[in-house]
């Protein structure tokens, strides 16, 4: 007769912690129970930085199961919103959303009582699942030999089919959709034997469902298939672009959680961890670049550096050989992070201090908004939007201590709102136009003249030329020229359209980021520094549509308001030196 089966529902949070207390105390006879079934919990959550955020929640009288089940952060009953920092909320989202959260694991109560068999905390998913494997595999040889079932694989030759069967599942995939990924019975690997697929699926390693086979967990499926991964760039034969294709390198293949936890496997051998992520950036520098972000950011030797610069920095800004702006906005990432954007007006001088490139926009009459306009004294506007490791010197130089930067302002910012998008060569964004004045002042001080946010008049006579353009690069809207529309999806690291320049070779002035002009938006005539009036934003950002992008669009906005969309460039008369 056919045993009767038992759907189990998963544990909750607060049943998963409850579990380790028992385990822990028997273990241990009660000694430090709490304390050990806290720390492995936390350990398979996410790790102190989310156990900080629900030492919050906590305090605003939430419960574990409704920080983990809840789809937005409580506003009221509990109030947790009104505890918790931007940054806070944003790894909350990030942890909880999370299809390859090791809690998710222990949430079938099996795999969670392996967990504790295991003789320590796991430091990353490629040790825990190499422990999943020798105890799972250990455990059903031991259940078969008890019972005299001589169907036991060798344990090579059941990892070896494992390791084929993940590969193909993750080639089958096609993209990182965070979905697992089911392969029928007739498509997998033909060293996957019955008695092979009977011993998995007893050791809960396999499912099979509709004539279907899937691992059990997605994350087991991505560390088999991180050996093969691992393999191949040991081999000097094997390309990456195997599993990042040329045609669409900069895509997401599926492959990305995996050369994580291949670079995991290396453990502490930074040898194999630097010539893993030399070979990814042969083929996909951001992929390479995450993964060296994943292991600390580790000095790597200069060689590996000056060769993926060598490849991609020049890629950054050609639109023939990158004629996809993802590609450019992948490279540009990649070469922000690694400290490879070595373009002048991107990054700090010498001294530290930001390098702007200086573009002179010569005197003459022009077009503003619908008519002739009297011609502006000569000017010099910054080729690129201030970027976020610019703004970081203001910050690291006391910016939002000093109250000379803010004399007569109508708001003084007390802290900076951390930005969105943290890669050095990006625009920075969430910036108020308090703050940008009060980086004015700073920048004017220690560079020695004045340095201000551009008017409205020039603004657009950078972005129109003389002739009064529709847009920087001239009377026809062209989607492929600008970052705008959710296009990217996001900032991209600036100058990466430099098909799209102004006349005089001005970056940016559409799409990225909006950026503050100087005058009031109701009175534009006036450029008084004191008021709360609404000021005017210029250029429309990686977010909005068409109409936003014509180069004589105003927008008004309130002066302390900050916004991902919203950035900033400086202008002078005259730099010196």
């Amino acid at each position: 007769m056919p045993f009767d089966t038992l759907l189990l529902q998963p544990l909750k949070p607060s049943q998963i912690m409850t579990f380790l207390e028992r385990m822990y105390a028997l273990k241990n006879d009660g000694e430090d129970a709490g304390l050990q079934a806290a720390e492995r919990f936390w350990q398979l959550a996410g790790g102190h930085a989310i156990r900080a955020v629900w030492d919050v929640w906590r305090q605003a009288g939430a419960n574990l199961d409704l920080f983990w089940s809840a789809e937005t952060v409580p506003e009221e009953n509990p109030a947790v919103h009104a505890l918790t920092s931007w940054e806070q909320d944003r790894l909350w989202r990030q942890v909880r959303f999370n299809p390859r959260n090791l809690l998710r694991v222990a949430m079938n109560p099996y795999l969670l009582f392996i967990i504790t068999a295991l003789p320590q905390i796991p430091r990353n998913r490629a040790q825990l699942f190499q422990g999943f494997l020798n105890t799972l595999y250990r455990r059903e040889k031991q259940a078969r030999e008890k019972r005299h079932d001589a169907n036991i694989p060798v344990r090579e030759d059941w990892e070896t089919t494992l390791v084929a069967l993940a590969t193909a599942m993750q080639h089958a995939a096609g993209s990182d959709d965070g979905a697992q990924t089911a392969l029928p019975r007739s498509q997998c690997p033909a060293s996957l034997t019955q008695v092979l697929l009977d011993f998995s699926i007893d050791a809960s390693v396999l499912q099979i469902k509709d004539n279907a086979i899937r691992f059990s967990h997605q994350l087991l499926q991505e560390y088999l298939a991180s050996r093969v991964l691992l393999d191949s760039s040991r081999d000097t034969s094997q390309s990456a672009n195997a599993f990042w294709p040329q045609s669409n390198w900069w895509a997401r293949s599926g492959w990305e959680v995996v050369a994580e936890i291949a670079a995991e496997s290396c453990g502490d051998d930074r040898e194999a961890q630097t010539r893993l992520i030399a070979w990814l950036a042969q083929a996909n520098p951001e992929v390479a670049c995450t993964v060296w972000r994943h292991l600390g950011r580790f000095d790597l030797p200069q060689p590996v550096l000056a060769g993926i610069a060598e490849q991609w920095l020049p890629r950054m800004t050609d639109v023939v050989r990158e004629p996809v702006a993802n590609a450019r906005a992948a490279i540009g990432n990649a070469m922000g992070y690694f400290g490879l954007d070595t373009r002048k007006g991107i990054g700090l001088r010498a001294d530290g201090l930001p390098d702007v490139d200086w573009v002179k926009i010569p005197s003459g009459e022009f077009i503003y908004q619908n008519g002739p306009h009297p011609p502006l004294p000569v000017f010099y506007i910054a080729r690129y939007p201030v970027t976020n490791i610019q703004f970081q010197a203001f910050i690291d130089a006391g910016g939002y201590q000093n109250a000379a930067w803010w004399q007569d302002l109508a708001e003084r910012i007390q802290e900076p709102e951390i930005p969105e998008w943290h890669e050095p060569n990006v625009p920075r964004e969430s910036v108020s136009w308090f703050e940008a004045v009060a980086f004015c002042r700073w920048l004017s001080a220690q560079l020695g003249f004045t340095v201000t946010l551009p008017t409205e008049q020039q603004w657009e006579r950078a972005a129109r030329g003389t002739q009064g353009l529709q847009y920087p690069w001239g009377r026809e809207f062209r989607q492929d020229f600008t970052n705008c529309d959710d296009s990217i999806g996001r900032t991209s690291a600036a100058g990466i359209y430099p098909h799209a320049a102004s006349p005089e070779g001005v970056m940016d002035l559409a799409g990225n980021v909006g950026e503050w002009c100087l005058n009031e938006y109701w009175m534009p005539e006036n450029y008084q520094l004191s008021g709360e009036e609404n000021r005017v934003v210029r250029g429309g950002s990686w977010f909005d549509v068409l109409d936003i992008m014509r180069s004589s669009e105003r927008v008004d906005v309130h002066p302390d308001f900050r916004s991902l969309i919203i950035g900033f460039r400086v202008l002078c008369s005259f730099p010196i030196g």
